[in-house]
């Protein structure tokens, strides 16, 4: 019945889906915006666009005057966020807006036909009744219709924007991730280091794509970075080999270890608390507080915890003694590569968690 009832709701749900579907579509060929949130430089008012009052229409023209002047869709960004312009998202008070432009808004910008007074609806649609997920159309399934509203550039500017955009695209290698890319951060802002070919070596993430309004470069060299790597894991290899790997100063002190030793002197605690109890019991027995049946039920309660203590014991010892095995093997296994003469993602993958550069260059690992 269960399966019935959700088959039934799937197909009114289904029928439901394409009704509302229907009356959009007839309300986006009428001419009527049926989203929540208009293009950035509009305003939205009974389901119509209209030219923005806040500055935002001045902003687009100056982005596509700029691009066909040549200027980049990063450069773009970085001087709107200069002269603290909105971001789009931030102007349509989305609660993960960011303060600062991206390329990739401007190019956005710069692809939209909105801003020719064109309406463009029916760009995606959800894969189905029971998700959320949706997938982006063709443009050929676009609902278009011409000058439904006032244009912010002209259709002329527009297509020649297109053509730039189709002549300045390049294709780029697929380029390998650098040796510390995803090890190295900035102490300041958190953001990923970049790597620069030009300049050999790593700079602020926030730095390089926004400039000194989000960060400064906090630059460091990568030859610098293998130096200091290769210097500390040698040192760490000179210091484990003066180890006698069969004693306890072998194995690397860790949480687990910690609790495992802490788990082992609670459960002697215990035991001792119970032979203490045995004692007492004892004393008890003899002076004729207790019974012999009472001190049997006593006793053997006792050998009962005693039993499942020592059992407990015997699991904890076990486990630290494995957990010492396999350290010491990982400690043997270091020392094979020693002495280090070239830093390798294995090795950073394994010995480095993050590495932070401060201002001045200098970073702790």
């Amino acid at each position: 019945m269960f399966g019935l009832y959700a088959w039934i709701y799937e197909q009114v749900s289904q029928r439901t889906s394409e009704r509302i579907k229907i009356a959009l579509t007839t309300k986006a060929k009428r001419g009527e915006y049926k989203g929540s949130i208009p293009p950035y430089g509009y305003r939205l008012e009974n389901k119509a666009l209209y030219l923005a009052d806040d500055g935002s229409p001045e902003i687009v023209r100056y982005i596509y005057s700029e691009y066909i002047n040549g200027v980049g869709f990063d450069k773009i960004a970085r001087s709107l966020s200069k002269r603290g312009i909105p971001t789009p998202s931030t102007v349509a008070q989305k609660s993960n807006a960011s303060k600062y432009w991206h390329g990739s808004t401007v190019k956005k910008i710069l692809s939209n036909l909105h801003y020719v007074g064109d309406l463009v609806q029916g760009r995606e649609e959800t894969i189905s009744v029971t998700s959320n997920i949706r997938r982006k159309l063709d443009k050929e399934a676009y609902i278009v219709i011409p000058d439904t509203h006032e244009a912010i550039i002209k259709r002329e500017v527009f297509e020649l924007t297109q053509q730039l955009m189709l002549e300045r695209q390049r294709k780029r290698p697929k380029s390998s991730p650098h040796l510390f890319t995803n090890f190295v951060f900035c102490s300041d802002c958190g953001s990923g280091m970049w790597y620069r070919s030009n300049r050999k070596g790593y700079l602020c993430g926030s730095y390089s794509k926004h400039g000194r309004i989000a960060c400064s470069h906090h630059f460091v060299r990568e030859v610098h970075l293998e130096e200091v790597i290769l210097t500390r894991l040698n040192k760490a290899a000179e210091r484990l080999k003066n180890v006698d790997h069969n004693s306890e100063r072998s194995v690397l002190t860790t949480e687990t270890l910690k609790q495992l030793h802490k788990s082992i002197k609670e459960v002697e605690q215990s035991l001792l608390e119970i032979t203490t109890k045995k004692r007492k019991y004892l004393t008890l027995l003899s002076e004729d507080v207790l019974t012999h049946p009472e001190y049997r039920e006593a006793m053997d309660s006792l050998h009962e915890a005693t039993l499942h203590l020592n059992i407990k014991r015997s699991e904890l010892n076990r486990s630290l003694q494995l957990i010492k095995s396999n350290v010491n093997s990982h400690v043997h296994a270091f020392l094979e590569q020693a002495p280090f003469k070239k830093v390798t993602k294995k090795q950073l993958a394994t010995f480095v968690k993050r590495i932070e550069v401060n201002e001045t260059g200098e970073f702790i690992t």
